[in-house]
């Protein structure tokens, strides 16, 4: 999602289905949040580690909507049942990997074009 230097967007933050058409979206919604990371005012880190939590939380709200639909479309076929699986794996190690972030997570807010502090608005 980020490295040093670098704030990836689109499908180079995170692998979306390509059947769920949300990828346009991401790809925009994503672009939008790393403009706001790179013009932040406050400290680097803080912006970037809320970047990562959003990318993170869109991806499991993503596969958590993929395995239903898939798991209702496709409920008798054994490959989409190992891919429902994988899924499933996927989610139980990155869920608590947000949980952990969640209270360290910086509390900022995407308001605009501008991440601002929860607690106050762009304005002022």
């Amino acid at each position: 999602m980020a490295e040093a230097g670098r704030i990836f967007v689109g499908t180079p933050a995170a692998r979306l289905d390509p059947i769920s058409g949300e990828g346009a979206p991401f790809a925009i919604r994503t672009a939008i949040l790393a403009a706001a990371v790179l013009t932040h005012d406050g400290p680097a880190a803080e912006a970037i580690d809320y970047y990562q939590q959003r990318i993170l939380t869109s991806f499991l709200s993503h596969l958590s909507g993929c395995q239903t639909f898939y798991a209702d479309a496709f409920f008798l076929d054994a490959d989409w049942q190992l891919e429902l699986r994988k899924s499933g794996i996927a989610r139980s190690v990155l869920e608590p990997v947000l949980r952990t972030s969640d209270g360290m997570a910086p509390e900022l807010r995407l308001e605009g074009l501008s991440l601002v502090a929860a607690k106050e608005t762009a304005s002022g």
